[in-house]
């Protein structure tokens, strides 16, 4: 039986696990801070990279509240919306996902290769977490496989290169921030948390 065009669409839109939200975060849903620097920049940014423009890889660093994930996910909006296979991962629950299989007895590597093999990602909070050997290893594997297929992936974390090479190891962090190789856009975000200063 052929799959039509609707049901197609909706399983991407549920492979693309896009944050529940009310509603839904876009570009036009974004509030105009002035008090942000680096805002413009990122949205900017993350619109040509949802394009297929620009390098593979967009990378927005900056503290809590400043609009990356707003901004990570009107991007994603953008690629699931034109018809592409795109998914979202909240780095903290992938890992706990993954850590999960090994008691449900579904395979953690399967599931992780799925992943990285997604054609379009978003890793949010990259770094939010320290994490053990074991999931530095898988983060590891992630990270090298997009950049090494230079598969488009927006990634969203707080920390600079030195810190996150402190948490996830060197290799992973270089990974992230390779601009040497015209893999990755850096954009750096600053201002208050809107969550408390409002």
């Amino acid at each position: 039986m052929a799959t039509t065009r609707a049901e197609m669409n909706r399983r991407r839109l549920a492979w693309a696990n896009l944050p529940p939200s009310d509603p839904p975060k876009t570009f036009d849903t974004l509030v105009d801070r002035k008090d942000v620097r680096g805002l413009w920049q990122a949205t900017a940014a993350a619109k040509v990279w949802a394009e297929g423009a620009g390098t593979p890889w967009l990378v927005l660093v900056g503290s809590n509240g400043v609009a990356k994930s707003h901004i990570a996910e009107a991007a994603l909006r953008l690629v699931v919306n034109r018809g592409e296979w795109a998914r979202w991962e909240s780095v903290v629950d992938l890992l706990s996902r993954l850590r999960s299989c090994y008691s449900s007895g579904e395979d953690a590597d399967a599931l992780l290769r799925r992943v990285w093999t997604t054609p379009w990602l978003v890793l949010d909070d990259l770094g939010r977490e320290s994490p053990s050997p074991w999931a530095q290893e898988k983060l590891y594997i992630l990270v090298n496989e997009r950049s090494t297929r230079r598969l488009r992936t927006l990634t969203t974390l707080n920390d600079g290169l030195e810190s996150l090479a402190a948490k996830l190891g060197r290799a992973t962090a270089s990974r992230v921030f390779d601009t040497g190789s015209r893999l990755t856009t850096i954009v750096t975000v600053s201002g208050p948390d809107w969550r408390t200063e409002r």
